[in-house]
């Protein structure tokens, strides 16, 4: 180790991760083929991969692929035949520390999915004996590895759920659970609410409105993008996801969040010349879990420059004021004071450069498509690999707090998770029952990674 880790916090918290977490993220998935178009079920040689894609920023819900390996006559004869009736279950096995034994003690995950084929892998050509008998067509055509997209039946009822109406003397996020809660209280998967409650931050919008209409029409999954852009809800742009049977609604943009979260994520930078490939990388103390990721570069904090070419600050007319509020008649002169019709901000006094442009917009009553867009030039994006990873310690819009040593001196940087990509592969060969996940977590942060 070198001396100058050792003498700071992030040796002890190293320490700490090695003794005191949940041990091991290796995990051993089975899956298990529904066959519903000719009854009964199929297990697949292995798990070759499983992707899962958490778009916090644009996404709804979990994007999942898995790709199996499977002998083409099993392929043929089961998979493509029930093709357009295919469910899967995929189970979940915690695995002792170094070893492929199963820890039986441990929680076993189940989900099952709806599974969508997505590619046909080419096949050779067969005789009339051969094409009747599946073990002679899986010594011919050799063992296939097979893409499924997996989609959460919850989910799916979700995408078609359609709103609109009026609500009356609401904020934009009273609206915004109203719907979610009403138009969810009656969506079951086996008897079971897909959703079971909503989870959303404070938004920055406290204005009430009389009337607020939303079109009918209106997918209930973009309703809350739809409601940023008509009214706002929060001044640093909006995210709306669902996972673990809650409806998330959280700012995206916001690095001010972590001392506001229950649930936080502190991540330890490492050097990755000393770090890459250790097994225990996480543990979990109440609502906090304590991340190692090992990296190869540094950190930079100038978020200047993108204001610096497109402003730092927003200037555009108040539309609320037009009808009622513009100006003043007095002593047979029409008065108008700008700062009362105008909406003029900056995100921060920089410096002697600083300056509001014009927006495209240049009348609106919603500063807070602005206020977001504003809200986005003050970070920027890291990417940070967390190897041995648990993607179930993730949650949409997630605080994140990342520690760092920069030449000798421990810093911090803050921000909120956006998006996250975990990848599962298989190791060793066909007999081994072992996978290992690694979660690349995208950040918005207020220190940008120097490239």
């Amino acid at each position: 180790m070198d001396a100058e880790i050792e003498k700071t916090p992030l040796w002890w918290e190293y320490l700490r991760i090695q003794t005191d977490n949940d041990k091991t993220g290796n995990i051993y998935s089975e899956v298990i083929f529904h066959l519903g178009k000719t009854g009964g079920l199929y297990y697949p040689m292995y798990l070759q991969s499983k992707e899962l894609t958490q778009d916090y920023s644009s996404g709804f819900a979990d994007v999942l692929m898995i790709k199996c390996a499977i002998p083409y006559g099993k392929y043929f004869k089961k998979i493509l035949g029930n093709r357009d009736d295919l469910e899967v279950t995929i189970n979940d096995y915690k695995l002792k520390e170094n070893s492929t034994e199963v820890d039986w003690e441990a929680r076993i995950a189940s989900e099952r999915y709806t599974a969508i084929l997505q590619e046909q892998p080419g096949h050779p050509e067969f005789n009339e004996e051969e094409a009747s008998d599946d073990y002679a067509m899986d010594l011919k055509g050799m063992i296939q590895n097979v893409t499924f997209q997996l989609l959460n039946k919850g989910d799916e009822q979700l995408r078609k759920v359609e709103v609109g109406g009026i609500t009356h003397k609401q904020t934009t996020g009273d609206a915004l659970n109203y719907y979610i809660t009403r138009e969810t209280a009656l969506i079951k998967v086996d008897n079971r609410r897909v959703i079971a409650g909503t989870q959303i931050h404070p938004i920055s919008n406290r204005s009430i409105y009389r009337d607020l209409v939303i079109p009918h029409g209106t997918p209930l999954v973009d309703l809350a993008g739809w409601l940023q852009q008509d009214k706002g809800v929060y001044s640093t742009g909006i995210g709306s996801y669902v996972g673990r049977s809650t409806w998330y609604l959280f700012p995206l943009f916001n690095t001010e969040i972590y001392q506001q979260r229950k649930r936080t994520m502190t991540i330890f930078l490492m050097p990755m010349k000393k770090f890459k490939e250790t097994e225990r990388t996480f543990r979990v103390f109440g609502d906090a879990t304590y991340v190692l990721s090992a990296v190869g570069k540094d950190f930079q904090g100038d978020t200047n420059l993108s204001t610096m070419e497109s402003g730092s600050g927003a200037r555009f007319t108040n539309a609320d004021n037009i009808i009622n509020d513009f100006g003043v008649r007095k002593g047979g002169k029409f008065t108008v004071q700008r700062s009362k019709n105008n909406w003029e901000f900056t995100h921060s006094k920089l410096n002697a450069t600083e300056y509001a442009p014009v927006k495209d917009r240049r009348m609106s009553a919603n500063p807070f498509v602005e206020f977001s867009d504003l809200a986005k030039k003050k970070g920027g994006v890291l990417k940070l690999y967390w190897e041995n990873s648990n993607p179930a310690l993730l949650e949409p819009g997630m605080a994140i707090k990342v520690v760092y040593l920069r030449e000798g001196v421990l810093k911090e940087a803050y921000g909120c998770l956006i998006y996250a990509e975990t990848m599962q592969v298989k190791l060793g060969d066909v007999s081994m029952k072992k996978h290992s996940r690694t979660t690349l977590l995208y950040i918005f942060s207020n220190l940008k990674v120097k490239a």
